[in-house]
Formats: structure tokens, C-alpha cells, sequence
């Protein structure tokens, strides 16, 4: 069994779901749409972003151990030259775009609030409606800074220990900074999220590795596989919607939506069959999927609430304009800039 060349299909179908659960948790708080929405539907979108977060950590860790397994060792070089040329062009264009919204609209942002932003440091401090979620991406940078580093320097043999270890710190970060009354690192830090991106690196360890416990989940029924994993999401889920055991769901929440996402992205590598794969790999979400990063950046200052751009919002921050407006600034956003660096980071392969 040579898990280590196959492309997985379905983590873009996964990304269009998390996405969508994104979009709808903002789109309660815009325009029109929450009044038409009963109270009761609710959008997980800390979710949304945990699972990005654990696919993050297994695509990245894939493709170093593939490029050590062919080269002998990673070229640190060129893996900051790929991410920069993947993430920063879309992300610099949105940041402009920020500059003429407070040139020319009441909305104010400050020169902290940029430069949390160009940092990369949003997740900790100066953060508001219209750059708040770029604190996601700012975790992401984080990972993306500090794994390869211990990819490269640390002998092999620690780094599952180490990324066992992170595993575990990460709820007691939570918990400490839910009974300090620490609400913005409890959501948005590093250390509150560390888990979610390592349980995908352990995941791709064990993938990539071939681990017995690969045969063994590839022996069970995968629709029962799903099933749990994906009742696992649901009722963790539930239950911090509902706030019910919060001695439970703040520190562990996370963690067992990631384990259960991670088993996920293993069974659809396994079998790519069934009724969700085939779900998850149909044309128009697998196209959303794809266009996820550009619609994460683009959403935000759409999806405003009511008098955010002074008395009355303009008509494409209103539902359901604004989706409409969202998935256009995305298409032409991917296909106008990603794509155009994405044959320049094939050079540095």
C-alpha cells in the first residue's frame, strides 16, 4: 500500500465546507440575512477554521516528508519562498484594498491594527471587524514559520514527540486562559490552536509512514469510519453551541474535532469511495474549495453589520449581494492572482 503519491481530492471538498461555515457565521451578523435566519440555525465557524488548520498541518508536514524522502533533506530556502509566493500576493492586494476602505469610508483603521496585519501578528493584538479574521491567518504563518524549523533541525526521532507534546499543552492554554478571563487568546492565539495543526502533522506522519494502525482503520467499514468521525464533529459541536460542559468543550473541543477530521482525511485516502467522497469531490464544491483562501480574505468586508460604513451600508454589503459579490471578487481574485503565482512557485520546487 504507497499512500505517498496520491493526491486527496476530497481535503478541497473539506475546505468548501469549512469555508461555508465560515461565510455563514459571518453572515449573521450582516445585513438583512440575520433577520432572515431563525435564531436556532447556528454556523460553527471556529469549526470552519479548525479544520483548515489540521488540513494545513497534514499538507505541510506531506510535503516535506515527501521532499526529505527524495532529496534527503528539505530545502528551507525555497519552502518560504513557495509559501510566500502562495499566500502574500492575495494578501497584500486585500491589505490596499483595506487602505482605500479607510481613505474613503468612516471606517477607521489604525496604524496598529496595519501593522498586526503585516506582521502577522493579528491573532495577539489590534484587531477589528474588518481585519479581525486575518488572525487565522496569522496562526497559519506562525506553523509555517516554526515546524519547518524544527523539520529541519531537530533529529527525526523527536519531532513526533515534539508534536505529541504540543497536542497536549494546547488545552491547558485553554483552560488557563479561560479561568483568567483571557477571552481573545482563548480564541485567536497560537498556543490556543497549536493542536488543531499538529494533529494534522501526526496525521501525516502516519500516513505518509505507513503506521499499522493504517492497516487496521483500512480493514474496518469505512462508512462506520465516517460516521463517527463525522458524529464526533456534530456533537462536539452541539454541545458548545448548547454551552453545555464547558469543563469539557473549552479545553477538548478542539482537539477531538481535529483527531476526528484527521481520521477523515485517512479514510478518504484509503477508500476514495462513498457517498461523501463523491459528495465532497463534486465539481462546484471541489471549485470552492479551491477558491477558499481568496473568498476568507474577501468576505470579511462584506459581511458587515448594519451603519458599519456610516448610516446605510452600501447595497453589496446586503444579503444576499454580498455573497454574489464575494464569489465574483473570488473568481477573479484566484484566477487573476493565485494562479499567476502559482507557476512561479512551481520554480521552487
Amino acid at each position: 500500500m504507497n499512500q505517498k503519491n496520491k493526491r486527496i481530492p476530497a481535503l478541497d471538498g473539506m475546505r468548501a465546507i469549512s469555508i461555508l461555515l465560515v461565510i455563514g457565521a459571518h453572515l449573521k451578523h450582516s445585513d438583512l440575512f440575520s433577520s432572515l435566519l431563525p435564531s436556532y440555525i447556528y454556523f460553527d465557524g471556529t469549526l470552519g477554521v479548525g479544520v483548515f488548520f489540521t488540513i494545513s498541518g497534514f499538507l505541510i508536514t506531506t510535503l516535506m516528508l515527501k521532499e526529505e524522502n527524495s532529496k534527503g533533506k528539505i530545502n528551507l530556502k525555497n519552502f518560504y519562498i513557495r509559501r510566500f509566493l502562495r499566500l502574500m500576493p492575495v494578501y497584500y492586494a486585500f491589505l490596499i484594498v483595506l487602505v482605500i476602505i479607510d481613505y474613503f469610508t468612516i471606517v477607521d483603521i489604525t496604524w496598529c491594527q496595519y501593522l498586526s496585519s503585516l506582521t502577522y501578528t493579528k491573532n495577539f493584538f489590534c484587531g477589528s471587524w474588518i481585519d479581525g479574521h486575518l488572525w487565522s491567518l496569522a496562526v497559519e504563518e506562525q506553523f509555517y514559520l516554526v515546524w519547518p524549523l524544527i523539520f529541519y533541525f531537530v533529529p527525526k526521532k523527536y519531532r513526533i514527540k515534539i508534536a505529541v507534546a504540543l497536542v497536549i499543552v494546547a488545552p491547558i492554554f485553554r483552560l488557563y486562559f479561560y479561568f483568567t478571563k483571557q477571552g481573545n487568546l482563548l480564541v485567536f492565539s497560537f498556543f490556543s490552536n497549536m493542536d488543531c495543526l499538529m494533529i494534522g502533522c501526526l496525521v501525516a506522519y502516519i500516513y505518509f509512514k505507513e503506521y499499522k494502525i493504517i492497516d487496521l482503520l483500512n480493514k474496518l467499514p469505512q462508512g462506520l469510519v465516517r460516521f463517527v468521525a463525522l458524529g464526533l464533529i456534530f456533537f462536539s459541536s452541539l454541545i458548545q453551541y448548547l454551552l453545555l460542559f464547558g469543563f469539557f468543550t473549552v479545553p477538548f473541543n478542539k482537539t477531538v474535532q481535529s483527531i476526528a477530521v484527521g481520521i477523515l482525511i485517512v479514510s478518504y485516502s484509503l477508500q476514495p469511495k462513498g457517498w461523501s467522497y463523491n459528495f465532497l469531490n463534486l465539481k462546484f464544491i471541489t471549485y470552492i474549495g479551491v477558491l477558499s483562501y481568496s473568498i476568507y480574505l474577501w468576505q470579511q468586508p462584506l459581511l458587515v453589520p448594519s451603519g458599519f460604513y456610516g448610516k446605510e451600508n452600501p447595497i453589496i454589503t446586503t444579503f444576499p449581494y454580498s455573497v454574489f459579490v464575494i464569489a465574483i471578487v473570488s473568481i477573479l481574485s484566484y484566477e487573476l492572482l493565485e494562479k499567476y503565482f502559482f507557476k512561479l512557485k512551481k520554480k521552487f520546487k
